[in-house]
């Protein structure tokens, strides 16, 4: 499993990605997954301009593939570092993330 994708600075919708979402003990996909996410700022304030915690959608057909599009409403600072947090639930199965991503200019 790991999370892919680049937050973008300033007026930019960006895509988050978790790619293979996979039970540890018997390496079965996991695709029926409650899986949200969190952005914070360094001080630890929830970014404005999205509904935290958001949800990703799982990819129809993936192996354990899920996605959000995170708002251009956000802003992001260009430069800046933010906390990404990813909470998974599968039922009886959990794990949680904690990731520090910076953001890019698009270009």
């Amino acid at each position: 499993m790991f999370i892919e994708g680049e937050l973008y600075a300033g007026n930019n919708d960006s895509l988050l990605s978790l790619i293979g979402l996979k039970n540890g003990a018997d390496e079965t996909w996991i695709n029926n997954a409650t899986v949200t996410a969190e952005l914070r700022d360094s001080q630890g304030v929830l970014v404005p301009g999205m509904s935290w915690p958001e949800t990703l959608s799982y990819i129809a057909g993936s192996d354990g593939n899920y996605q959000l599009s995170l708002d251009a409403a956000l802003n992001l600072a260009a430069g800046h570092y933010y906390q990404l947090r990813i909470i998974v639930d599968a039922g009886g199965l959990s794990a949680q993330w904690d990731i520090s991503i910076q953001t890019t200019h698009r270009g």
